[in-house]
């Protein structure tokens, strides 16, 4: 099994309510386990499909296990850190108007932030900016794309 959260540091900015995984193979049904700060004992739910969303989350700052277990017992592994909203990469004045502006309908500044997050070189926000799109694809063909984009690991 595969989960969204490729790659190292993967970090999450504090304050998210709901959390969001994905992943691709295994064979349902899948138990997901969430440990961290202030889940203990671990968040555990179970699901048909290969998402699952841990609502409420919580989000303490500190470091994070997701561990997927499949129908035939192959699990997954995967690690995120949530950190304090002041590490998260700054906006350019430009960004900031147009993903704040009124005018702006709430699925494209999703996107619109999203991908702001995806191209920071590190490459430590792709999940943020995972979080900051589910809900929105319905929106925005953009906010879709990237969901795929990230989703697929591209």
């Amino acid at each position: 099994m595969i989960l969204l959260l490729h790659g190292n540091s993967q970090r999450l900015a504090a304050g998210h309510r709901t959390l969001a995984l994905t992943w691709s193979g295994g064979t349902p049904l899948f138990t997901i386990r969430l440990d961290g700060p202030h889940t203990t004992p671990s968040l555990a739910i179970t699901s048909s499909t290969r998402t699952a969303t841990f609502d409420p989350f919580g989000g303490a700052i500190g470091d994070y296990q997701v561990t997927i277990v499949d129908a035939t017992g192959e699990a997954a592994n995967s690690a995120f850190t949530v950190v304090d909203r002041a590490s998260h990469p700054v906006r350019s004045a430009e960004a900031a108007a147009a993903i704040e502006s009124p005018s702006t309908p709430p699925s494209l500044a999703a996107a619109l932030d999203a991908a702001r997050l995806m191209a920071d070189p590190s490459g430590n926000w792709r999940f943020e900016a995972y979080q900051r799109l589910i809900g929105h694809e319905a929106g925005s063909v953009l906010a879709r794309r990237l969901v795929y984009e990230l989703e697929t690991g591209g």
